[in-house]
């Protein structure tokens, strides 16, 4: 990541020190960026075919 990426939630606001930012599932997430490169993904990457009940 480069630049200056800024993440809030509902209930905090955070600026990651580092390369990762792990987020809760259900988690509402707002994002800006001043000169941000961002690389995001999602984990498990089958989470939409999941069954939830598992």
């Amino acid at each position: 990541m480069t630049g200056v990426a800024h993440f809030k939630s509902s209930e905090r606001s955070f600026e990651p020190y580092g390369d990762v930012l792990g987020v809760p599932k259900g988690t509402a997430l707002a994002y800006e960026g001043e000169r941000a490169t961002v690389f995001y993904a999602l984990a498990p990457v089958d989470w939409r075919t999941r069954d939830i009940r598992a």
